[in-house]
C-alpha cells in the first residue's frame, strides 16, 4: 500500500508539472502571437521580447525575429519600388499630355481647313487612343494612392447623371436604352468623383462591347447593368476585372476600365460582380456595405 501511495503521488506531481508546463508554454506563445501581430502591421524595426528561461521558445523566438527582419526588408523595398514606379507614370504621363495635345489641335485644325481623308481619320483615332491610355494610366495611380474623402451621396441621381451624359455615344451605337429604376433615391456615403468615374468606365466599356441593348436596373440597394454580347464567354467572365485584361484585343483599349471601377468601389467599403447567363452579360455593384444610409 505504501508503494502504491508514493507511485500515486509521484504521479500526481509528475502531471502537475506537465500541466504547469504546457500552461507556460501556452501563455508564451500567446504574448509571442500578440507581439507578432502587432510587429507585422507596425513600421518600426521593434523584436519580439520575451522572458522565457525554455530553450526552444528562445529559439523559436530568435527564428522568428530573423523572418519578420527579412520580410520587412522586402516589404520596404517593394513599397519603395512602387511608389518610384507610380511616381514615374505619372511624370509618363504629364509629359505625353502636352505633344498629345498639341497633336490633336493641329489634326483639328486640318479638318477645319478642308483636308479629310482616310488616313488622317485613322491618324486622329490613333492619336485619340494613345490619349485615353495615358489619361487611364493616371487615373489608375492617382486612385492607388488617393485617400477617398466620403460624403453622403444619391447613387440615383449620379446615375441618371451619368446616362445623360453618355445619351449621344449610345445613340451612335445604336443602343436601345431601358431604365428599371425601383426606388427614389438611394443614398451611400462615398466620393462623387470617384463613384462618376466607376460609372464612366462602366458605359464606356458597354459602348464598346454591346450588342444592340442595355438595361440599367436599381433594386434591393444593387444597381444592375446588362447588355447582350458575343463577345464575353465563361472563360472571359473570370478575368473581366483583372489588370490590363481586354475583352477584344482587335479593340484597342487600356483594360483597365472595369479593373479601375473595382478598385473604386471596393475602396468605398462596397463590391462589383460580373455575370454572364447566355449572351447576357451582367455588371452588378452592390452597395449594401457597411455605409449604408
Amino acid at each position: 500500500m505504501l508503494y502504491l501511495a508514493i507511485f500515486l503521488v509521484l504521479s500526481i506531481i509528475i502531471i502537475i508539472t506537465l500541466l504547469i508546463i504546457i500552461l507556460i508554454y501556452k501563455h508564451n506563445i500567446k504574448i509571442i502571437a500578440k507581439q507578432y501581430k502587432e510587429i507585422i502591421n507596425s513600421d518600426t524595426n521593434t523584436e519580439i521580447l520575451i522572458s522565457s528561461r525554455q530553450r526552444e521558445i528562445k529559439y523559436f523566438v530568435k527564428e522568428i525575429n530573423k523572418t519578420i527582419k527579412e520580410y520587412k526588408k522586402l516589404r520596404n523595398n517593394y513599397n519603395h519600388n512602387s511608389l518610384k514606379l507610380k511616381q514615374q507614370i505619372i511624370n509618363l504621363s504629364h509629359d505625353l499630355r502636352t505633344p498629345i495635345t498639341v497633336i490633336i489641335g493641329y489634326l483639328d485644325l486640318l479638318e477645319e481647313r478642308g483636308i479629310n481623308n482616310k488616313e488622317l481619320e485613322v491618324i486622329k483615332r490613333r492619336i485619340n487612343e494613345l490619349k485615353d491610355l495615358t489619361e487611364d494610366l493616371f487615373r489608375f495611380v492617382i486612385i492607388e494612392e488617393t485617400n477617398l474623402v466620403k460624403e453622403k451621396l444619391d447613387v440615383v441621381n449620379l446615375l441618371k447623371e451619368s446616362v445623360l451624359s453618355f445619351y449621344n455615344n449610345f445613340v451612335k451605337k445604336n443602343l436601345k436604352v431601358s431604365i428599371d429604376i425601383k426606388v427614389d433615391s438611394l443614398y451611400i456615403m462615398a466620393n462623387k468623383e470617384a463613384l462618376n468615374r466607376v460609372f464612366n468606365n462602366i458605359f464606356s466599356n458597354i459602348i464598346k462591347y454591346a450588342d444592340t441593348d442595355l438595361v440599367i436596373m436599381v433594386e434591393n440597394r444593387q444597381v444592375i447593368f446588362k447588355n447582350h454580347t458575343k463577345l464575353i464567354d465563361k472563360v472571359k467572365i473570370g478575368k473581366i476585372f483583372d489588370r490590363f485584361f481586354t475583352v477584344n484585343y482587335k479593340e484597342n483599349s487600356t483594360g483597365l476600365g472595369l479593373d479601375i471601377a473595382r478598385d473604386i468601389i471596393e475602396k468605398l467599403g462596397y463590391n462589383i460582380s460580373a455575370d454572364l447567363d447566355n449572351d447576357i452579360f451582367s455588371l452588378i455593384i452592390n452597395f449594401k456595405g457597411k455605409d449604408r444610409i
